[in-house]
């Protein structure tokens, strides 16, 4: 499986979103990298650990700013986030050591929902916040 390239990740324009999403898209990348490069399990579940870690700051960031600015498609959004870290939650990590497909399955499913997420739902948002004054 390929690395996201960040330079074709759609951005929103305001700058502490995009930012938040590069660290994801190098966080997938690096798990990316660890599975192709069959590192040990330690490594893996300390890759998986901060991207969960992460993704909560993030979405918990981009919430109180959706929030903040009467989004009326915050609650939406919010599913989306909790239906993210239910999957990570679920995932069976020793799959992923014992089996590549369940790492191939994993991966995908990371690569899918952040190019799908960032490139509809996000951007989606964007516009909205940005005629707020957000940027």
């Amino acid at each position: 499986m390929t690395a996201i390239d960040w330079s074709r990740v759609p951005r929103t324009g305001i700058a502490i979103i995009d930012g938040q999403h590069r660290n994801l898209v190098l966080t997938v990348n690096e798990l990316t990298a660890a599975v192709e490069e069959g590192r040990g399990g330690e490594t893996l579940r300390k890759i998986l650990s901060n991207l969960r870690l992460y993704a909560q700051y993030h979405f918990s960031t981009e919430e109180q700013l959706l929030s903040r600015h009467s989004w009326p498609g915050l609650a939406e959004h919010k599913k989306h986030h909790a239906r993210f870290v239910e999957a990570l939650d679920e995932f069976d990590f020793e799959a992923l050591l014992d089996a590549p497909d369940a790492a191939a399955d994993l991966l995908f499913f990371l690569q899918d929902w952040l190019e799908n997420h960032l490139g509809t739902e996000d951007v989606g948002f964007s516009t909205y916040l940005k005629q707020a004054g957000v940027s």
